[in-house]
C-alpha cells in the first residue's frame, strides 16, 4: 500500500503503518530519499547510552534513538528504546595490531535487508552484515587483550561517536549551504544548521537568514558600528595644559581603533614639542601623522601632529601661544 494513515478506524493499520506515520514525525534529514530522517539520540535528561567497562566486557546505559532505514528508500526510520544497561562483550584482541570496535544500535528488518532476522540490539557493528546502524562509541581493543591481560584500558579506549536528532520542528542539519538552498518550500520560522558553515539560518518570507555563528556576526557588523570603551586622559608634558571643559581623552574599541578628543594648550610657540602620552595600550602599530586644526594667525590655522609607537604626541609648526586640536585624531593600536 503506497498511501498509509494511522489508526483507521477499521483496524487495519499494521506495524510498519505506525512506524512510517510516527517516524514522519521526526527531524528531516538532506538525502535523496524522501522517508529518510535524522538519525541520532533523543535528547533528554542524563547521559544516554553512556559507556563503562570492565575487563572485555562493554555496558551501554539506556537511550531513546532513531536509526534510518538503509536498505530502502522505502524503509523509514526505527524509533528503538533501550531501558536497561546492555552488557556487550568484545573479542580479545589481535594477534597483531590493535582493533577498533564500534558499539551502537543495530536494526535486522528481513522485508528490507533479507537478513531472515527482524531485531534491535546494541552490540558490536559488523560492517559486513549490518546495514541499519547507529555509531555510539568506538573502543580501541589493544593487542593481545583479555580477561587474563587486564582487558580493555576503558579510560583512554573510548572514542564518543554519539550524535542527537529531534522531533519534527526541531533543528533541520544539512551538510552545507547547497543542501540547505534545497529546501525551498520549508515554512518561514524552519531553522537550519549548516555543518560547512557552523551557523544556523532562519527562513523568513525574504529566504535565509543568518540566526547564530559568524555569518550573523557578519552581517550585524555590516549594520552596527562597534561602540568605543571609556575614555582614559592623556598624560600632558611639562608646560602643556588643555582647553576648559575640553581634556585630552582617549578611547579603543573592541576592535583596536583608537579615537583622540581634545584640546592641547601651549604657552608658547612649538615645533617638534613633546605634547603628552597616551595611556598605556593604546598606542600605534606605528608612527602616524594628522594635520589637525590650530589657532594661529600663521596661514592654514593648522599643525601637523604625530604620534609616535612609543606612544608619545609630538606636534609641529605652532608659531606662536596657541591651542591644537585633537579631535578626530584616531589609529589603529597595537594587538
Amino acid at each position: 500500500m503506497s498511501v498509509r494513515a494511522l489508526a483507521l478506524a477499521s483496524g487495519t493499520t499494521g506495524l510498519e503503518d505506525h512506524r512510517l506515520l510516527i517516524g514522519a514525525l521526526l527531524g528531516g534529514v538532506d538525502s535523496e530519499w524522501t522517508l529518510d530522517r535524522r538519525p541520532g539520540l533523543l535528547g533528554g535528561g542524563g547521559n544516554p547510552a553512556a559507556v563503562t567497562g570492565s575487563g572485555m566486557t562493554a555496558t551501554v546505559g539506556a537511550f531513546a534513538a532513531v536509526v534510518p532505514g538503509a536498505s530502502s528508500p522505502t524503509q523509514g526510520p526505527y524509533l528503538v528504546v533501550s531501558t536497561d544497561p546492555v552488557e556487550v562483550p568484545l573479542v580479545d584482541g589481535p594477534a597483531v595490531g590493535d582493533r577498533v570496535d564500534v558499539l551502537g544500535v543495530v536494526v535486522h528488518d528481513d522485508v528490507y535487508d533479507s537478513t531472515g532476522a527482524v531485531s534491535a540490539e546494541v552490540r558490536v557493528i559488523d560492517p559486513a552484515v549490518d546495514v541499519t546502524t547507529l555509531p555510539l562509541h568506538g573502543v580501541t581493543v589493544p593487542q593481545g587483550a583479555s580477561v587474563g591481560t587486564g582487558g580493555v584500558p576503558w579510560s583512554s579506549a573510548v572514542t564518543d561517536r554519539r550524535v542527537y536528532t529531534a522531533t519534527h520542528g526541531g533543528v533541520i542539519s544539512v551538510p552545507d549551504m547547497a543542501a540547505r538552498n534545497r529546501l525551498g518550500a520549508v515554512r518561514d520560522g524552519t531553522l537550519v544548521h549548516v555543518f560547512a558553515t557552523d551557523a544556523l539560518y532562519m527562513r523568513l518570507p525574504t529566504g535565509w537568514t543568518p540566526a547564530a555563528g559568524q555569518p550573523l556576526y557578519d552581517a550585524l557588523a555590516g549594520i552596527f558600528q562597534r561602540r568605543p570603551g571609556a575614555w582614559t586622559q592623556a598624560t600632558l608634558a611639562a608646560g602643556i595644559t588643555h582647553g576648559a571643559g575640553s581634556p585630552v581623552e582617549l578611547c579603543r574599541t573592541p576592535d583596536g581603533l583608537v579615537h583622540m578628543r581634545g584640546t592641547f594648550t601651549t604657552g608658547r610657540p612649538i615645533n617638534n614639542t613633546e605634547l603628552g602620552q597616551v595611556p598605556a595600550g593604546m598606542e600605534p602599530q606605528r608612527l602616524t601623522r594628522w594635520s589637525t586644526a590650530a589657532a594661529q594667525s600663521q596661514p592654514n590655522n593648522s599643525a601637523r601632529v604625530e604620534v609616535q609607537p612609543s606612544g608619545i604626541i609630538r606636534a609641529y609648526a605652532v608659531y606662536e601661544p596657541s591651542w591644537v586640536s585633537a579631535d578626530n585624531v584616531t589609529w589603529w593600536g597595537t594587538t
